[in-house]
């Protein structure tokens, strides 16, 4: 990449991004918060949606008859959509970038909002699996968009807060599809209202996304660290390129784009700060889905407790901790940077919170009082969102400006295809096998299974924290900037070459 040290090339590269970033380095519009604003609703109702199934999932269950492992494979088949479709997303995202909020989001909104409506229609078991697998569909033309335009509309000094706003709208959509589901199916005695009422709300924002109009990124060159604006251009002239002799010949650009893409994919997953972030929210992603997914039914079950005062007890835990710990998560992770107290602030935090949230688990899967199940899953819950937003952080930032969304969807496949996917099934299969033994002696029978499996899940969470410590030993040690011109700690974590 030329000659010279790397911190002279550091200093001009610093030198180049903050020339372009000028004084509009901390200055935000206001049409830039707005889609902020949307973007985090939209965040909300893509979870409420999600968990309106696993609040009513009891009633669903006794409704069409369902095992727990059909139940669970609701859950698993909606995540296995959301997976396959996600990549094609991420590449029509970043092939057509002013395309995104006008068009590439509303539409998946309005197409998992019908497909929720067609969850409350459902009249058979495979007519609602198929409609599970509609609102996969939909949610993936979000999820790789969302976290990149939040990157390129704020200033890296308040990035990783505003991602963990981002993050924080998980636990709260997911709260709301606990909470909602569980009032209105209460007042209409059926599980079918809280579909409607979801279906509703994600269509009318959708089209107010559909209206907004998306500033230009103020920040897109700012975001991903180790990428000088020569290899951004160069990556645009590639692209230029690659589409100009596809014009004339058609059969060529097939090819083109194939290697192209194939090339982009092979840069990501060669990033080793990639390889094991990912992988320790993959590992992360094999609990808290099937937590999410089955806690209403495991309070339930274990307790003697109606799903919908269950579901309740579950969403205001959900929204206390997910709030608390994604915003408490991004802005020490901010602090930490900024004041330099460690040598990679968005990630040593992340390493020690997923190793406490192990035994919390655990405590979880034993517990025999339900103040003390709620208290263990508090603490869990809260330490795995604290993660949320500063791992997050960094697959943005160690991904180059041409390749962002693909990052992000790659991560996304296999936090579903090798985490909650499978681990949503799983936890069914666990529970119909182990039924009837006692586990522990306390305990409803017909909660033994879903307790052992969260038991079993307390093992990929401190795997989970561990998975980390490679991510320290491979990345950089932080640099102390000599000078206001040097890059923020923000925007230089963890910046490994593949």
């Amino acid at each position: 990449r030329g000659g010279g040290s790397g911190s002279e090339r550091g200093s001009r590269r610093a030198s180049r991004e903050n020339s372009v970033q000028g004084g509009r380095r901390e200055s935000v519009g206001s049409a830039a918060w707005l889609c902020v604003v949307i973007i985090l609703l939209l965040n909300v109702m893509n979870y409420a949606d999600r968990f309106v199934l696993s609040a009513v999932l009891p009633g669903i269950a006794s409704d069409l008859a369902l095992s727990d492992a059909h139940a669970g494979l609701l859950g698993s088949m909606f995540v296995v959509s959301m997976v396959v479709w996600s990549p094609l997303f991420a590449v029509l995202a970043d092939a057509y970038p002013q395309k995104r909020t006008s068009v590439l989001v509303p539409c998946g909104a309005v197409l998992w909002s019908a497909a929720t409506l067609a969850s409350g229609l459902a009249r058979s078991y495979a007519s609602l699996l198929v409609s599970r697998v509609v609102v996969g569909v939909g949610e993936a033309a979000f999820g790789p968009v969302a976290s990149v335009l939040l990157c390129e509309l704020v200033p890296a000094s308040i990035r990783a807060r505003v991602l963990g706003l981002y993050a924080m709208t998980a636990p709260i959509g997911a709260s709301l599809g606990y909470l909602v589901g569980a009032g209105l199916s209460t007042y209409f005695s059926s599980w079918r209202a809280p579909f409607y009422v979801a279906a509703v709300t994600g269509a009318v924002l959708a089209l107010v996304c559909a209206a907004q109009t998306v500033p230009t990124p103020a920040f897109h060159g700012h975001v991903a660290c180790g990428e000088t604006l020569s290899q951004q251009l160069s990556d645009i002239t590639e692209s230029h390129e690659a589409l100009d002799q596809s014009k004339a010949q058609p059969r060529s650009q097939l090819r083109s784009q194939l290697k192209l893409q194939i090339r982009r994919v092979i840069e990501v997953i060669s990033n080793s700060s990639w390889i094991f972030v990912t992988a320790s929210m993959t590992l992360t992603s094999a609990v808290i889905g099937p937590l999410a997914h089955w806690m209403p039914s495991i309070i339930s079950r274990s307790f003697s407790m109606s799903p919908e005062a269950a579901s309740a007890h579950v969403g205001a835990v959900s929204i206390l901790t997910g709030v608390g710990g994604s915003l408490a998560g991004g802005f020490l992770a901010d602090y930490l940077a900024t004041r330099q107290l460690l040598q990679h602030p968005h990630v040593q935090p992340c390493l020690v919170y997923l190793v406490l949230s192990a035994p919390c688990a655990a405590l979880l899967a034993f517990a025999t009082d339900l103040h003390v199940a709620l208290i263990a899953l508090a603490c869990s819950q809260v330490l795995i969102f604290a993660t949320f937003s500063p791992l997050n952080l960094v697959i943005v930032q160690t991904a180059a400006s041409a390749n962002r969304s693909l990052a992000l969807s790659l991560t996304i496949c296999s936090l579903h295809v090798f985490g909650d996917a499978p681990a949503m099934w799983l936890f069914g299969v666990v529970s119909d096998r182990f039924t009837h033994p006692t586990f522990p002696s306390s305990l409803t029978p017909s909660a033994n299974g879903l307790r052992l499996a969260v038991l079993l899940s307390s093992l990929p969470l401190l795997l989970s924290g561990l998975a980390l410590l490679p991510a320290l030993l491979a990345a950089p040690r932080q640099p102390q900037p000599a000078s206001p011109s040097e890059p923020s700690p923000t925007s230089s974590l963890l910046c490994s070459s593949p």
